[in-house]
This record gives C-alpha cells, structure tokens and sequence, in this order.
C-alpha cells in the first residue's frame, strides 16, 4: 500500500522565510504493517544529484515524477533545492520549484508551460543563482482556475510579477523561450522593476516574419492533423515533434513528457492564439531600459531552415531594441536539446545583469 501525506513545512529562500502560503510538500511513505516492523517510516525526496548516490531507492511521486525513498531520519532539511510548492497568485495557483543559492534567476516556459522544460539548465545554474522555475496557469501541475477559458499575454506577464514578488525574489534576471519568450517581453515592458536582465530566445511573433500567412498555415495544419489522430495529447506530441524534431522529442524525460501531453487544451483552446497575436509596439521596445539579449538558434539561422522564420522575428526585436541577435547552440529549443551548452552560455549574460 502506498500512501501519500502532504505536510505544510515553511519554506525558507537565502535564510528568510518567503511567500505566505508558501508550502513545502515532503511526502511520507507509508508502509503496511510489515514493511513498517522491518523498515520503520520513509520519505520521499526530489532526484538531486547530491542524494542519488546514497542508495536509496527510487518511487514514483506526485504528479507522476520520480523521487528518492529514503529512511526519514536522512530526509534532507528543507532547503532551496528541494523546493516544489504552490502560491496562489493574480487569482491562480501557480506550481513553481526554487533551487540553488544567490541571485535570482527566472525561467518562463513556451508552450506547454511546464517548469520541467529547464530542470537540466536550472540544476546546471544552482550553484551560481537561486532559480525559480513554474508551471504557467493551467498547465501541467498548476490547476486550472474556475471559469477560465481565456487569457492574455498581459495575464500570463502579471502571473510572473506576481509570483517573483510573493516569493520576494525581485529584480530577477530571467529567460524565455518561445511563448515564455513573448510573455518576458510583456513582463519588461510592463514591470521593468522586476526584471533586471532579459534573455528572449526566439519569440514567435509570426507579423514579423517575411511570411506570416505560410507560418500560421503551417502550425494550423499541424495541429489540426493531431486532433484528428488523438485529440489535444496527439495534438500535443505532433506540435512538439514539429517544434522540436523526432529525437529530441524521444529524448525528453518521461514524466516530463506524459505532462506535456496533458495540456493540448490549454495550448490549442487558450493560448496559442493570443501568443500568436501577440505584437509589442515599436514605440514601446525603444524605451526599454532593461538589460536585453535576444537570442536564435545556430541552426535557424539557414534560410533554408524550417525555423528561420523565428530567427526573423528575432531580427525584428533586436532591431527594435537595439541589440545584436546572439545565436545560441541547436535550434529552438536549446535548454533541452543543448542544456549543458546552453548553461556556458548563459552564465554569462546572466551575470552581466548584476544581482
């Protein structure tokens, strides 16, 4: 028998406690009466390269992921390693997890929003920042709000704000990708004050392509072929294969996969159009005063790339920011395809932004 308590721990970032309602979900193993006489009570704790040599075993957790079963007496303190909680925020209930130690740094995942599109970028960058990665509203382990079936890259932008400030964790520097991309862009130029430093890699801001019709074409007839074979999950993986590529949708963890498949009908139903939609005024980006570094794929940079679209549309807000367009490893999603990579770059663009 396998059962699960969640228990309200507080939660503690560089030695001060954050965010009321902040909670840290240890969960406890509760064994049947035999396995209790001969092994006593467990605990499960996140897969953390610190732990995973200590021999403990691993068991499936919550929301399907993998953790370490290990005696309670060697449960780790809490610490911001080991952190997955919830904050209700902006009228959402937002999943995020913090790891690491120093300045602080945030991720903002595409479509899906899922927080597990960076754990190998963010666990490569916890030794030098306190990373904050979450789930965006409605995806994956962040429930969907009562009533909601619309949203705006303004939303999405003041989700962020909200959840940097509850946690006390402000001016961040901060990374985008794709849709995550769009919305950083919208968090900067609605609250400079937050972001200290922008790295905006390849926002899909398809007006600006040299072909916006063919763009959109092509996403429609990608996703509507998944709904016909599956429904949003075949939706989902046919999106992401397009996106990503065959092997590189293979290769992404499992759990991190099976989520994805779950939130087609928030990406397909909700927000892609809006994303799609979304423009900034050129007006707007030439008062930007935030640190910005917009970055495209090596391997977009070919007009003959599939993805050259989206390096268009990083020459677009680079020029409109005035900044140079930095090329990156891989194509459009390099913090999973190229994390190790990724990581050397950003490291130091990311203290450029000073803490």
């Amino acid at each position: 028998m396998q059962v699960y308590r969640r228990a309200a721990h507080p939660r503690y970032s560089a030695g001060r406690p954050v965010g009321a309602g902040a909670f840290f979900f240890r969960k406890e193993w509760v064994n049947t009466p035999a396995e209790r006489t001969i092994q006593g009570r467990w605990a499960l704790v996140p897969v953390r390269p610190a732990w995973s040599g200590r021999g403990w075993d691993r068991r499936q957790g919550h929301a399907g992921e993998q953790h370490l079963r290990c005696p309670a007496s060697e449960v780790p303190p809490p610490s911001p390693e080991d952190v997955m909680s919830f904050l209700t925020v902006n009228g959402t209930t937002l999943y995020y997890e913090l790891r690491g130690k120093g300045p602080s740094l945030l991720f903002i995942s595409g479509a899906v929003g899922d927080a597990g599109q960076w754990s190998a970028v963010a666990d490569g960058l916890a030794d030098e920042f306190t990373v904050l990665t979450y789930d965006r509203r409605a995806n994956s382990r962040s429930p969907r709000p009562e009533g909601w079936s619309t949203t705006t890259m303004d939303e999405q932008a003041d989700d962020a704000a909200a959840l940097v400030a509850a946690l006390g964790l402000g001016p961040v520097a901060a990374c985008g990708n794709s849709m995550g991309a769009i919305i950083l862009t919208c968090l900067t130029l609605r609250f400079p004050e937050v972001v200290r430093g922008a790295v905006l890699h390849e926002p899909p801001l398809v007006a600006v392509s040299s072909a916006p019709d063919v763009v959109a074409k092509a996403i429609e007839d990608v996703v509507a072929a998944g709904m016909a074979e599956g429904g949003p999950p075949a939706a989902v993986e046919r999106f992401q294969r397009w996106v990503a590529g065959d092997d590189a949708y293979e290769s992404f963890d499992p759990d991190f996969r099976a989520r994805l498949l779950t939130d087609g009908e928030v990406l397909f139903g909700v927000e892609v159009t809006p994303a799609l939609n979304y423009l900034p005024a050129a007006r707007e980006l030439a008062e930007v005063r935030v640190p910005c570094v917009v970055t495209s794929g090596a391997d977009n940079r070919d007009p003959s790339a599939a993805g050259y679209w989206l390096f268009e549309c990083c020459q677009w807000l680079a020029g409109q920011l005035g900044v140079p367009v930095t090329e990156t490893p891989g194509a459009h999603i390099p913090h999973l395809t190229h994390a190790p990579a990724f990581v050397d770059f950003l490291r130091p663009a990311l203290t450029s932004f000073g803490s």
